[in-house]
């Protein structure tokens, strides 16, 4: 009888080892399929472009880490960066995030210039795809003016349509056939320190 439960015993501790092996097994196989494999990408809304030529670019990655766009010596950086999130859903019909950085500039000197973004995540390292801008001299529309006035100036601007809160560059410029220091009323342009806000009709 004693020998029977022993026996008894012993088998059910061995059908609750293999439950316990199923569940982590389950677990590990779960864990796997829900990890994703970091996936980062470099656009600009430009691939040609001149010399002082405003553009942005965009770094988009499927994990939350710090991003980090690696510009050539020629690039000038604007100070505003602008980090976002979105959600999409894909063909299967789960929810993936999205992490994005923009960052926009000009570059200062002609060329080709090829480089990277990276983003880190759980300290590693993922490289983001190659992207190639080819920069000219500055473009006829900005080199050449024709006019009969003595003293005049335009103002210039690539795009015609914006999305709210998207940085914009206009470019103003003022062009004289005689010395404007001689004129009367002439001030030296002195910018105004404080924010200045100006609404545009929808």
């Amino acid at each position: 009888m004693v020998q029977k439960v022993l026996q008894v015993a012993k088998e059910q501790e061995k059908i609750g080892n293999a439950w316990q092996l199923l569940l982590l097994l389950f677990t590990f196989v779960s864990q796997v399929s829900v990890a994703q494999k970091p996936v980062v990408a470099l656009t600009s809304d430009k691939k040609e472009l001149g010399v002082n030529e405003y553009l942005s670019f965009t770094v988009t990655s499927n994990v939350e880490g710090s991003m980090k766009i690696d510009f050539p010596v020629e690039f000038e950086v604007d100070l505003n960066v602008m980090h976002g999130m979105e959600q999409k859903m894909d063909p299967s019909g789960k929810i993936k995030t999205y992490y994005y950085m923009q960052q926009a500039g000009a570059f200062k000197k002609e060329g080709t210039y090829s480089f990277y973004a990276y983003t880190t995540y759980r300290n590693r390292t993922y490289r983001s795809n190659k992207i190639t801008i080819k920069v000219n001299e500055a473009s006829e529309e900005d080199t050449k003016v024709n006019s009969n006035d003595p003293v005049f100036g335009f103002i210039q601007c690539k795009k015609t349509s914006v999305y709210e809160g998207e940085p914009i560059l206009l470019k103003a410029k003022v062009f004289s056939y005689i010395n404007i220091e001689y004129l009367e009323g002439y001030s030296d342009f002195k910018a105004d320190l404080s924010m200045e806000e100006h609404g545009f009709p929808n």
